[in-house]
């Protein structure tokens, strides 16, 4: 289910810290903590979650390979 409103109510409450997961290729998941926040998509518009990652990391070549993420 999304409710991104509800989200952006709970990020100010973590000092927008969340768990973001990913599938990694053979189907397991892999979790991390980040910081998140909900802002308007840079192309297409409309509210999106947006996360800090770094640009090699683990979850960014997940969600690359599959976009399926539960935060």
């Amino acid at each position: 289910m999304t409710d991104l409103a509800a989200f952006a109510e709970l990020i100010p409450l973590d000092h927008g810290l969340c768990v973001v997961s990913t599938l990694r290729g053979d189907g397991s998941v892999q979790s991390s903590v980040v910081n998140a926040g909900v802002l308007e998509h840079p192309v297409r518009g409309g509210r999106v979650v947006g996360l800090v990652a770094v640009g090699g990391s683990r979850k960014l070549r997940n969600l690359r390979a599959d976009p399926r993420v539960t935060v």
